[in-house]
């Protein structure tokens, strides 16, 4: 079995996709910055590992970011302390990852990194160690729990119809192009959408007497969900601003400025 050194990085996925990743580690050593590996992202990825059952050793070691002596210094306490060290550079700071590099030509240590989209690890300096690849059955709840969230409630969503899937990308497509007009948009437009949540109508004095700011973005926002097909717009006199909602999941995200993300989310999860 192992040791596996791992860099600290600000990316909590990137320090954890090693040893999910392979087998063959019974202990992992974090080595990172105050700043960087702080005590509430240290005390996550103990309940990560906690929460998928993986029965492993973990250390951590602070070091000096901009101490290169500081660094190598650590480390040697590190290996004097271990066997079968493996260094990880999946992640991690650059000045962690040059001292990285330097011990490990100083006392013939394998490098590895492993690729977060598929799993797949690179031996990238030494001798080839004797790691296999395994696949770790992730759950949502785990992602939550590695990011410092807990699931208070949920609901089991099967499936989105097809309609409702597509008004959805079609929403974030016009949150993504301006968030901030979006968010405000939202907040003014939340007390004006009928009951039904078929209609959005207000008063052209509502929005006469906002701010410049305030005003652009609301009018932008408009435009950008008539782009994309999401609201229409209904024939009214001159003192009102009327349209029509696509649909009710369009109306339900438009009276929340987060419900479009958290929908998003949702839809992704299913996929």
């Amino acid at each position: 079995m192992f040791t596996l050194i791992e860099i600290f990085d600000s990316k909590q996925y990137e320090n954890v996709i090693s040893p999910v990743s392979s087998d063959g580690f019974s202990k992992i050593i974090y080595i990172g910055t105050e700043s960087t590996m702080t005590k509430e992202k240290i005390n996550n990825i103990k309940n990560f590992f906690s929460e998928i059952n993986q029965d492993i050793s973990l250390e951590f070691f602070y070091v000096e970011r901009d101490n290169t002596n500081n660094i190598i210094s650590v480390f040697e306490k590190i290996l004097k302390d271990n066997t079968n060290c493996i260094l990880d550079v999946t992640g991690g700071e650059d000045v962690l990852l040059v001292s990285t590099g330097i011990v490990a030509q100083k006392y013939s240590l394998p490098i590895i990194r492993t690729d977060a989209g598929n799993g797949n690890f690179s031996i990238l300096y030494g001798k080839s160690a004797d790691i296999q690849r395994r696949i770790t059955k992730l759950k949502v709840s785990d992602f939550i729990t590695l990011q410092g969230g807990k699931i208070r409630s949920s609901e089991i969503i099967k499936d989105f119809a097809k309609n409702d899937a597509e008004d959805i990308k079609s929403l974030f497509l016009a949150n993504s192009e301006d968030c901030e007009s979006y968010s405000i948009f939202c907040n003014f437009a939340s007390e004006f959408i009928s009951v039904d949540k078929k209609i959005l109508s207000f008063n052209d004095n509502e929005l006469r007497n906002k701010n410049e700011r305030i005003k652009k973005a609301i009018i932008n926002t408009l435009n950008l969900l008539r782009k994309y097909s999401l609201l229409e717009k209904l024939p009214s006199d001159s003192r009102f601003y009327s349209y029509k909602i696509k649909s009710r999941i369009v109306s339900v995200c438009l009276k929340k400025s987060g419900n479009i993300l958290e929908y998003y989310t949702a839809l992704a999860l299913t996929d």
